[in-house]
């Protein structure tokens, strides 16, 4: 994550710091690289549907291949936050997690 700018040849390698590098972005789109992404960056991600400034924006999760989301048995993967916005997944697929 230190070295990557979020581009494709050099992507940010949890979607936490993803999030946190666009939080104003709109639209925003987040495509994660096939393979299974596990740990504390890449668990309780809150999702704002709105901007710092309290605009409404649309948000995109996407998979460029199969993306897995491992929850490691843990109640909560993403919080989506605000009513304003749009959310999407494509492509994503989410495991071990509870209801949250």
């Amino acid at each position: 994550d230190q070295t990557g700018d979020g581009s494709a040849s050099q992507p940010w390698r949890s979607l936490s710091v993803a999030v946190n590098h666009t939080q104003d972005a709109h639209p925003l789109t987040i495509v994660m690289g096939e393979g299974v992404y596990r740990g504390s960056a890449n668990r309780f991600v809150v999702l704002p549907l709105v901007t710092r400034d309290g605009e409404p924006r649309r948000v995109e999760l996407r998979g460029d291949g199969p993306a897995v989301l491992d929850g490691e048995s843990l109640d909560l993967l993403i919080s989506v936050q605000g009513d304003l916005g749009v959310g999407r997944f494509t492509n994503l697929h989410f495991r071990n997690s509870g209801s949250g």
